[in-house]
């Protein structure tokens, strides 16, 4: 899975798209197949997936409402009781992906900022460069405009410790069901 990820990063970094596109969707099944329910590599590659598609202007790839909806899924637990427990950096990988996915298919709607702040609060982990939260950052000014992402970034920031997790929670709750 690492390898598969790692090559499909390499591929985005090329300007190949389509086969960077296929690399992840590659990756995708040999995770759901290999890793126990409480394995955090799942978030990690749902939150890469995610952002590297909106990164390559592909978030309408047909995948992506399905890989949002898993990580929603993954964290808050879904009807049969199954979730991933993970920890804050991972969790909050999971939430930069998702934050860059709504970016890029709900342009309107400012709670990506609040996730992207989120997972910033929580040191999301940057294992992969589509998980680079300067990047997601930078296009965030560029789409909201400065004022609205140090608002986000303040209202994060501003959060207790024991208020971050809760909050990363309540915005996944409040992801469209798509898939």
């Amino acid at each position: 899975m690492i390898g598969t990820i790692g090559l499909a990063e390499v591929a985005r970094a090329r300007g190949e798209d389509e086969l960077a596109s296929q690399r992840y969707r590659a990756a995708m099944p040999l995770t759901h197949r290999t890793l126990a329910r409480a394995d955090p590599w799942l978030l990690l590659l749902a939150g890469a997936f995610l952002s590297a598609h909106a990164l390559m202007g592909r978030a309408d790839d047909p995948a992506a409402p399905g890989v949002a909806g898993a990580v929603r899924d993954l964290v808050l637990g879904d009807q049969r009781s199954r979730y991933v427990q993970a920890d804050r950096p991972v969790l909050g990988a999971a939430l930069v992906g998702v934050a860059a996915w709504r970016a890029a298919t709900a342009p309107d709607d400012l709670a990506c900022l609040d996730m992207l702040a989120v997972a910033e609060a929580m040191q999301s982990r940057q294992d992969f460069p589509a998980l680079d939260r300067r990047v997601h950052w930078a296009r965030a000014v560029e789409q909201f405009g400065p004022d609205a992402v140090g608002d986000a970034r303040v209202r994060a920031r501003a959060l207790p410790r024991e208020a971050v997790v809760p909050r990363a929670l309540d915005l996944l709750r409040a992801v469209p069901d798509t898939h």
